[in-house]
Parts: structure tokens; C-alpha cells; sequence
């Protein structure tokens, strides 16, 4: 059977932070940061490396282990997907300078039960990820789209670990747009995703789960997202 997932109209973006210590003078020049950064850098890297003195290696990793890393010297630059404030960055002797915007798409799995695109607006998609709306065919999305017939099948939530580097990007957007998903933040206190969500880390492990999950929603660092639909 064909799986297919649509892109929704709701995007989030994170402004990329190139964070470095004040002073770098190696000859070989060693980064680290999320996989969303990795081919921009060394793409960059590579033009016209014949013209450089300097070689630059970079290495997608933790954003945690990255700071810790680079105050050990053992890299000298990492990516952040979310900034550090002044107070950090004075207390690590470190300089930041947003270099790029990066997009996550909310992607979903109908099973091919309905033609074109789903619409999802920020209060509907706010409410499916903190557990609020749990059927395809509540009544929030259904007059979001008219022209379609929704499955009348629970939503499974797809979601990845705090530590990854686009649940920071997520995590900031639905702070903002629902109470619910703020008040889970509160207090040190875990997230509790919804009921029948599954935890997937690693976005090839994500993306495998997604088209394996009928009537599932997750999300993803843009560029996994071919246009203008994954298959399999």
C-alpha cells in the first residue's frame, strides 16, 4: 500500500546560532551541531577549498555535548537551533551570530483516505500535539476542511526526545500558542505526550515509524521533506 504524507500549511522555523569562543587559530577548524546544519556547513566548506588555508570539519551531534565540547577545546564552533542569552554566553566566554533559518514541517499519514492537502491552523495543531483533540474527524479539523471526509480514526502523535534538536524548535512554538502544551513546561515537571503517541529518536527511525503508523502526525527538520509528499 502506498503511504503518502502530506505537508500541512503550518511551519515552524528556528534561527540556526553559530556559537564560538572569542579567539580560533587551528589550522584544521572542527565543528559540531544538529543534522539541519550539517550540509549547509560543509557545503560552504567546500567552495573553492582550494583558496583556503584552513580545512573545516564538521560533525552532527547533541547541541548538550556541543557546548560542553567546545569549552574543552575539543571542537571550535557548534550549532545551536536555540539561542544562548547574554548571561550564558558571558559565563562561557563564548561570541554567537545567527547565520541561518531553518523550517520543521508537520507531516501526517492518511493512508491515501483523502485527495489534496490537509489544512491544519495553529489553535487545531496546538490541540492535537497536547492531547486536546484526539480523532481525525473532531470538529476543529473538519471545518478546517470542508471538501474533505475525514477518517473517523484516532491521531497518533509521533514525537522525538527533548534532547533532539528540532523538539527545542516545537517545543517553543506550541508554548506559544496553547496553555496546555505551557503548562507542561511548568515546574521541571516531563512532558506527558498524548495518550497513544510513540516515541521515535533519530529521524530516520521517525520517518519509518511515521509510514509504518496509519493515521499518525509527527514532525520534521524541512529538509527530510521532499515536495510535495514523502511515499513509500
Amino acid at each position: 500500500m502506498k503511504v503518502m504524507y502530506k505537508i500541512i500549511s503550518a511551519v515552524t522555523f528556528s534561527l540556526m546560532a553559530l556559537i564560538l569562543p572569542f579567539q580560533i587559530s587551528a589550522a584544521e577548524i572542527l565543528g559540531g551541531g544538529g543534522n539541519a546544519a550539517e550540509k549547509l556547513i560543509l557545503d560552504w566548506a567546500n567552495y573553492k577549498q582550494g583558496d583556503r588555508t584552513n580545512t573545516i570539519k564538521f560533525s552532527a551531534s547533541i547541541p548538550s555535548n556541543d557546548l560542553a565540547m567546545l569549552q574543552s577545546g575539543k571542537i571550535d564552533f557548534a550549532i545551536l537551533d536555540t539561542s544562548l542569552n547574554e548571561a550564558e554566553l558571558a559565563k562561557m566566554n563564548l561570541l554567537q551570530i545567527p547565520f541561518a533559518l531553518n523550517g520543521i514541517s508537520i507531516v501526517v499519514n492518511l493512508q491515501n483516505t483523502m485527495a489534496g492537502t490537509l489544512r491544519l491552523d495553529s489553535q487545531t495543531l496546538g490541540k492535537i500535539f497536547s492531547g486536546e483533540i484526539t480523532n481525525w474527524d473532531d470538529p476543529a479539523i473538519a471545518a478546517l476542511n470542508p471538501k474533505h471526509t475525514l477518517p473517523n480514526n484516532p491521531i497518533t502523535v509521533i514525537h522525538s526526545g527533548e534532547l533532539s534538536t528540532d523538539y527545542s524548535v516545537v517545543n517553543s512554538y506550541f508554548r506559544n500558542i496553547n496553555e496546555t502544551w505551557k503548562s507542561g513546561d511548568l515546574n521541571g515537571k516531563k512532558r506527558e505526550w498524548p495518550a497513544n503517541s510513540i516515541f521515535a529518536d533519530g529521524f530516520s527511525n521517525r520517518i519509518s515509524i511515521l509510514k509504518r503508523t496509519p493515521f499518525s502526525i509527527g514532525y520534521l527538520p524541512m529538509q527530510y521533506m521532499p515536495q510535495p509528499s514523502l511515499s513509500g
